[in-house]
């Protein structure tokens, strides 16, 4: 089971790259209502990474 929740935490980094940088592009082409809400979820994702390294130590 250990090994499946990292496996999920680095789904969750991935995602949250991916968006984040997908929001930097669209930024670039211009597309603020898009990249503002692919940069939001992408933060999200980051977030939840973050959370379950936190309790995953515990």
């Amino acid at each position: 089971m250990a090994h499946s929740a990292v496996e999920g935490i680095q789904a969750d980094v991935a995602v949250g790259v991916f968006l984040v940088l997908s929001a930097i592009a669209i930024m670039v082409i211009g597309d603020r209502t898009y990249a503002l809400a692919c940069f939001g979820v992408g933060l999200l994702f980051l977030a939840r990474a973050l959370t379950r390294a936190w309790f995953y130590d515990s």
